[in-house]
């Protein structure tokens, strides 16, 4: 059997049809990242702090938009109970580059979920991904 240039680009769509709908999530993803968070009337004063701050810092509210300092604003809200710290942490996250982060991102992500975070639950659902968090 001879395979002609046409079987090859054949065998690969199912790849590239998969890549582009994952971008197209992550796309969708990001679009959520711009919205505001949202602060449950339960978190503590310095835990809606930070997570304002974040925003800020996300958003370029105050000054240009620096994600290093948002992810770290969001994961120490996190640290302190927080889903939406660590969805948004998860959120910034999910854009890297290497495997190793975006594994961390879902790690994140999977805990905003165990917290009740519905848009980090759905998300997940919605992957149909699982993380293997350390």
């Amino acid at each position: 059997m001879q395979f002609t240039k046409r079987d090859s680009v054949r065998s690969r769509l199912p790849g590239v049809f998969c890549a582009l709908l994952g971008l197209m999530s992550i796309a969708g993803v990001a679009q959520a990242s711009l919205q505001e968070p949202v602060l449950a009337d339960s978190d503590a004063p310095q835990v809606k702090a930070l997570i304002r701050k974040a925003w800020a810092a996300e958003s370029g509210k105050e000054n240009h938009p620096d994600p290093d300092a948002a992810y770290s604003l969001y994961r120490k809200a996190g640290t302190f109970g927080s889903a939406e710290g660590y969805y948004r942490a998860g959120l910034i996250q999910l854009s890297a580059d290497d495997r190793q982060t975006q594994q961390n991102a879902l790690c994140l992500l999977s805990i905003a979920s165990g917290l009740g975070h519905a848009r980090a639950a759905e998300f997940l659902a919605r992957q149909n991904k699982r993380a293997y968090c350390r």
